[in-house]
């Protein structure tokens, strides 16, 4: 068998070496610190908070038919509440965010609306009516969910588990989004603070 020349096992040793520092970089920097279970945990606890505080939010007839005015003086067809509303966005949920999943992103969609392109162009160009949907919704975000903390808990299925989610405040309101922060206890009682982005959204066809 014939040896390698000297230059290229050096290049072989070098490509490993380099292979070897990139995976410690990963597991070091990158890579979950908890265990998978972990994770799902607290990625089904938001969803499931966050879809309950959805759901007071499109049970509030009032804030409906207000912000359905709003949408009814640009759109011509009907305007009907939107079945699926919440949907998960952003880095955790397209697998590009490689550390403590700390941050989630929602988009709530509270109408369909039925119209041409140039009625929905003319709502976006409009901002300032969107915006005022947007502190609307925010508002009422902010005191629906702090009405009833206990109703936005999360806690594992089994009883002798720890374990557990839950809303702790209203953050604020930046743009169109708003930011509520979350508590995440395991069951060795360490406690992580958990992001959760919610914009309000409709839908035209």
């Amino acid at each position: 068998m014939l040896a390698l020349p000297f230059r290229e096992r050096q290049k072989i040793t070098e490509g490993n070496k380099v292979e070897l520092y990139l995976k410690d970089v990963f597991e070091r920097e990158c890579a979950y610190k908890i265990e998978q279970e972990e994770v799902e945990f607290i990625q089904t606890g938001i969803e499931t908070i966050v879809q309950r505080i959805a759901d007071k939010i499109l049970d509030n007839n009032t804030l409906q038919e207000s912000m359905k005015v709003k949408f009814e003086k640009y759109f011509t067809g009907i305007v009907k509440r939107s079945t699926k509303n919440v949907f998960g966005v952003g880095s955790f949920y397209e697998g590009t965010r490689n550390n403590f999943p700390d941050e989630f992103d929602f988009i709530l969609t509270l109408f369909c609306c039925e119209g041409t392109f140039e009625e929905y162009k003319q709502f976006l160009l409009e901002a300032s009516v969107f915006n005022t949907v947007s502190d609307t919704f925010s508002q009422k975000v902010k005191e629906l969910s702090e009405v009833d903390k206990n109703a936005l808990i999360y806690t594992a299925s089994d009883p002798k588990s720890q374990r557990k989610l839950y809303f702790s405040e209203y953050l604020r309101q930046h743009g169109p989004a708003t930011w509520l922060r979350f508590i995440y206890e395991s069951e060795s009682n360490r406690k992580k603070s958990d992001r959760c982005r919610l914009c309000c959204s409709f839908t035209y066809n």
